[in-house]
């Protein structure tokens, strides 16, 4: 709870202290240069006092979750309160909390990459991190849906706007004769009509207000901006209308203006490049850019505080033009001049007005929605990758206790978007993990993309190769898991090209300690055999694939021999204990296993003389040679390309496997089979 009370504290000492901005806003101003000048220091000062008390709040807190020294724990304070901040993000009425996330994330980047830092507080941070990244991108996509619905709401207010503009008309002809002043409104009374009536004015027809295009440099005209301001102002009046009832809803009214006033530039800049090029980073150095120069007008030097990531300076500079830059700029200057229009939420001369002179069209869940619209367009909704990469550079740290904390922030990023795992820098990540020298991380790593790779077919091909080398991990723990997510694919993507290969592979551990030896006759027992189904008829296509597959395994296998496949039965049909004692009698094999191997012959006798049906002349030839395919392509090459008289070999290898285990299952074969006899292999 004392975590919940700073936080709500924290948001009213912001709110307070911008606030107090709306009173010398409305001051006329003396002239316009200084004005604009004293305006643009008045509200950026407010807004950064307000994030340096919460940098040293957040700084001084997470200080403590790692202190020795304090009586109490602060560690699950320090989680319920990032718990609080990550529920109450995005949600109008608690702007504060994007900026305490944003915040808190610098924060923790610092504490975890400072090698120095307590290693307790280290794996801590690191822990945050993680889940703060991992909202981050499951709100990623759950919102990449949500722009249709935006539009919607737009249309919806713009509709009810419209059914109410006969009360506005008088506002809106004295609109278009008389401009606003710039510090505001001249009637008090009639300003909220005004506004309301501008507002929906030039967001309904962004093309016809020549002469506010003019005025502003062609601003007006930037559609994904008038958007924006039409959201602004739908919110503002939402939580202008909301107050009577919540008075705490007026600091946060002035927290937005406050922020989108400082940061209109860097978000509009961000708007018009796209977060793929204007990065987070790149976005922060603008400001601090903006940030610097305001305060060398007032003589002072900059802070450290309000900007921890501000020293790499130029790059992104060099893919801004001087058009693109002017272009942003008087879009920001419009905005700025709008916001100043909403500092007074209500005339207040005649209180008792408030529902005639301001309505608003939206409930709370629109609200909700044009909240997170408008916070896709700041840093903080765009820090994901800035986060990722960070906790993907302490992978290759000495403590052992960091890397797997690290590989358990990457397990919670891909729940919450397995696609994370198509990225580059997260392949290669991934692929350092597997070859950690701790057994406990390269189980982390095989397990993180055991877990989603199936999810994700074409994933499948950039891990394949990583997880493969993993089944002769010198942990059993590691090798166990990858036989595992070996099965899974066999069962989940039959027609995946390298199944021959994984079998092989899984085969070949049939002679490995105890519980990775039962592991592996489990998994063959479920894939191969267990019987199809026979009733109504034969699931043919189940079996077909079954066979195609045990006999692309024999041609794969055929360069290191069969040795690994018949110890395989042996194992399956007599187990050990009657293995070693000659004088027991055997025991009857399950009749499960019995059923299934009875379907294999009964198709691969069909095989063979569908093979010789269809391709005589090949299949007569007395000498067969197997060079060709002992590679092992995929069963679809084999069928396309590889010989008849390699699949018949293939066939006759299997049926001979299967009769030395039990050659009673031949039985009712050998006429069909005696031919074959004469047949000679190379």
């Amino acid at each position: 709870s004392s975590s919940s009370s700073s936080s709500s504290h924290h948001h009213h000492s912001t709110s307070n202290s911008s606030s107090d901005k709306s009173n010398s806003k409305d001051k006329p101003p003396d002239d316009g240069g200084t004005a604009k000048m004293d305006r643009d220091v008045l509200v950026c000062s407010r807004y950064e006092t307000a994030m340096a008390t919460a940098y040293s709040f957040l700084s001084v807190f997470l200080a403590k979750t790692g202190s020795k020294n304090e009586e109490i724990d602060y560690r699950p304070l320090f989680e319920n309160f990032v718990q609080d901040l990550l529920l109450t993000v995005n949600k109008p009425e608690w702007p504060a909390s994007e900026l305490l996330l944003s915040l808190l994330g610098k924060l923790l980047v610092q504490k975890f990459s400072n090698q120095k830092t307590d290693v307790a507080l280290r794996v801590a941070s690191l822990d945050c991190l993680g889940v703060v990244a991992a909202r981050l991108r499951r709100d990623a996509v759950t919102s990449q849906l949500k722009v249709s619905t935006i539009d919607q709401i737009i249309q919806r207010v713009k509709e009810a706007e419209d059914r109410d503009a006969p009360l506005l008309e008088d506002g809106s002809a004295m609109l278009n004769s008389a401009p606003p002043q710039e510090n505001g409104l001249p009637e008090k009374h009639t300003s909220k009509k005004h506004k309301k009536k501008k507002g929906s004015h030039s967001r309904d027809e962004p093309s016809s207000s020549t002469s506010t295009a003019a005025a502003s440099g062609g601003a007006s005209k930037d559609v994904e901006e008038e958007r924006c301001k039409f959201l602004q102002r739908v919110l503002l009046d939402w939580l202008a209308v909301n107050a009577e009832s919540d008075v705490a809803l007026l600091h946060a009214r002035h927290f937005y203006i406050g922020q989108w006033y400082r940061d209109a530039f860097s978000e509009i800049l961000r708007q018009k490049m796209g977060p793929s090029i204007i990065t987070p980073k790149a976005s922060r150095k603008h400001h601090s850019h903006q940030h610097r120069k305001r305060k060398k007008r007032r003589g002072e030097s900059s802070s450290s505080e309000s900007d921890p990531g501000s020293e790499e300076e130029e790059r992104p500079e060099d893919q801004i033009t001087e058009e693109l830059k002017n272009q942003v700029k008087a879009l920001a200057e419009a905005r700025k001049l709008f916001l100043l229009t909403k500092v007074t939420a209500f005339p207040p001369a005649s209180p008792g007005a408030r529902t005639q002179t301001l309505q608003t069209h939206i409930g709370y869940d629109d609200a909700e929605l044009i909240t997170r619209y408008l916070a896709s367009k700041r840093s903080f909704s765009q820090s994901f990758d800035v986060y990722l990469k960070q906790i993907l550079r302490v992978l290759t740290e000495s403590a052992i206790i960091v890397r797997t904390k690290a590989m358990k922030c990457l397990t919670m990023v891909v729940e919450a978007d397995p696609a994370v795992l198509a990225r580059t820098d997260m392949q290669m990540g991934v692929h350092h993990s597997f070859l950690d020298h701790s057994t406990s991380v390269r189980e982390a790593a095989v397990d993180l993309v055991g877990k989603f790779v199936l999810s994700r077919p074409e994933l499948l091909d950039n891990y394949y190769e990583m997880i493969a080398a993993r089944i002769l991990d010198t942990g059993v723990s590691v090798r166990k898991r990858v036989i595992k997510i070996m099965k899974d694919v066999c069962l989940e993507c039959p027609d995946f090209p390298k199944i021959p290969e994984i079998c092989v592979k899984m085969i070949r551990r049939v002679n490995d300690e105890e519980g990775i030896k039962k592991l592996v006759q489990e998994v063959f027992q479920n894939m191969w055999f267990t019987p199809v189904r026979e009733r109504p008829s034969l699931d043919e296509v189940t079996l077909l694939r079954k066979v195609n597959n045990i006999t692309q395994v024999v041609i794969t296998c055929q360069d290191a021999g069969l040795d690994w496949f018949h110890q395989l039965l042996q194992s399956m049909f007599r187990p050990k204990e009657d293995k070693d004692d000659v004088t027991k009698i055997h025991t009857e094999p399950p009749k499960a296993l019995v059923t299934s191997c009875k379907q294999i012959v009964d198709c691969l006798v069909r095989n063979i003389l569908l093979l010789e049906e269809n391709q005589p002349a090949q299949v007569n030839q007395t000498v067969v040679t197997l060079e060709e395919n002992s590679s092992g392509g995929t069963t679809e090459s084999a069928s396309k390309t590889g010989s008849a008289s390699q699949k018949l070999v293939a066939c006759l290898k299997t049926l001979h496997l299967l009769a030395k285990i039990r050659p009673q299952m031949l039985v009712d074969h050998a006429i069909t089979l005696q031919p074959y006899l004469a047949l000679k292999c190379q």
